[in-house]
């Protein structure tokens, strides 16, 4: 509000609005998605990953996942697609595992860990987020933060930290969970991307 003061000495109570800078816009999605847009629930129970397609112009995807176990003896991990297909070299990926208070660290080239131990028995629960750094699609690097937990054994049981980097000279157009071997339980994966 301003007030402005006439030569007769009359205030006039003037309202004046001040709107700043709009930021941009997220791809289009369902009604009520406001700067973002969620994708379809999948369950992989017999398979051996779950792709999410993920539409140009993206610069931010969190992925959620609930309840994922596998039935064989690889890392379960997360993998980034371009048009040449999905990025299995090159990750920059550290998985930090912290049970009962002791931590185990790997990497990997192949994709971003969500346990860095392979195990049939550990299902786990968690978030990670997955965002594109700098504004050119070309030669891009996509970064990662995320933390899972082993919900069969939340008192001994172990969490699961990653984080990384990996580059891609086109567009993401895929987000891959891959199981350790097949997906063995009933599970829920989901991916939110703006």
């Amino acid at each position: 509000m301003v007030d402005v003061v006439t030569t007769a000495g009359d205030i006039s109570v003037v309202s004046a609005a001040v709107q700043g800078p709009q930021g941009p816009q997220g791809p289009p999605g369902a009604a009520g998605a406001s700067g973002g847009v969620w994708g379809t629930v999948q369950d992989g129970n017999g398979l051996t990953f779950v792709d999410f397609a993920i539409p140009a112009g993206v610069n931010l995807i969190t992925l959620a996942i609930a309840s994922i176990r596998g039935n064989g003896f690889s890392k379960p991990m997360i993998q980034l697609g371009n048009s040449a297909g999905i990025i299995t070299v090159n990750y920059d990926s550290t998985g930090l595992r912290v049970i009962n208070g002791v931590s185990q660290a790997t990497s990997s080239s192949s994709g971003w860990e969500i346990n860095n131990a392979a195990s049939t028995a550990a299902t786990f629960s968690g978030l990670a987020h997955i965002m594109r750094v700098g504004q050119l699609f070309t030669t891009c690097k996509w970064v990662i933060s995320g933390s899972f937990m082993d919900i069969t054994d939340p008192v001994g049981g172990c969490t699961a930290f990653v984080s990384g980097g990996v580059q891609s000279t086109t567009e993401i157009e895929t987000v891959r969970v891959k199981a350790n071997g097949t997906f063995s339980t009933s599970n829920h994966i989901n991916i939110f991307y703006q």
